[in-house]
């Protein structure tokens, strides 16, 4: 297991919580679970910003484009993210999850190869 599924799995992202085993939490330890969900759904949304800022590229500034493109290079950061798929996870039953909307919904055996909104 590399890095970075270790720590999604710390993070418990690859994986559904348990109601239960949330009320057991202290409230520190509620706060960081509250903090790190509040994290990635943000991150969700400004990976669907920039998608949608690279998808209406032409008309953009030649600067904003050099920017996105030299400077920070965009697609380069992406690449980890859209390899390791942190909007794909495991439920308690062993049925995977897609990130989609704002929530978690479980993936039907005919669309386990559909390309989802983030992916596309």
């Amino acid at each position: 297991m590399d890095k970075m599924t270790a720590e999604r799995l710390k993070l418990g992202f690859m994986y559904e919580d348990d109601p239960l085993k949330r009320l057991e939490l202290s409230p520190k330890e509620d706060l960081e679970k509250n903090f790190r969900e509040i994290e990635f759904q943000c991150t969700m949304q400004c990976l669907s910003i920039i998608r949608f800022i690279t998808d209406h590229m032409e008309g953009l500034p030649a600067a904003i484009i050099h920017q996105l493109m030299e400077i920070t290079d965009i697609p380069l950061v992406l690449v980890p993210i859209l390899e390791e798929r942190p909007w794909i996870r495991m439920n308690k039953k062993g049925e995977q999850e897609k990130y989609e909307d704002n929530k978690w919904s479980v993936i039907k055996p005919h669309e386990v190869g559909r390309v989802g909104k983030l992916e596309a």
